[in-house]
């Protein structure tokens, strides 16, 4: 059986900032994950499971909502013996820190090609 070409792994060589080299080598050295590579791969899943649900979101308050979900998940994910109480402690403490506050943080120039994208006609 012959795998279409787009299912085929390929090689992508990035660059990346000293900040986000130090993340991922981080997230490796702690057994979280394999491989560069595979955290590579779930950070574009995740952004890509993202991307599709702001198109199905039709308010702010439900892109707030699927943010916040998102991040829980993370956490879960990192540190698996964590109460709902102490993720959503977590969280908490995370928007304090932060101008945007809870859910997905999406410029406004990304926003608006979402926007455009979601009321381009469909073409068959």
């Amino acid at each position: 059986m012959v795998k279409d070409r787009e299912s085929r792994a390929t090689t992508l060589s990035i660059s990346l900032t000293k900040e986000l080299s130090t993340a991922v080598s981080e997230r490796v050295d702690s057994g979280l994950y394999t491989s560069a590579s595979e955290l590579i791969r779930e950070a574009l899943r995740m952004l890509l499971k993202s991307e599709g649900a702001a198109f199905r979101l039709t308010s702010s308050g439900e892109l707030m909502e699927t943010g916040t979900a998102l991040q829980a998940e993370k956490v879960r994910r990192q540190e698996p013996g964590l109460s709902e109480t102490e993720i959503q402690s977590r969280l908490n403490a995370v928007a304090e820190q932060t101008e945007a506050g809870r859910g997905l943080r999406i410029s406004p120039q990304r926003l608006k090609k979402l926007r455009l994208r979601e009321e381009a006609p469909e073409s068959n």
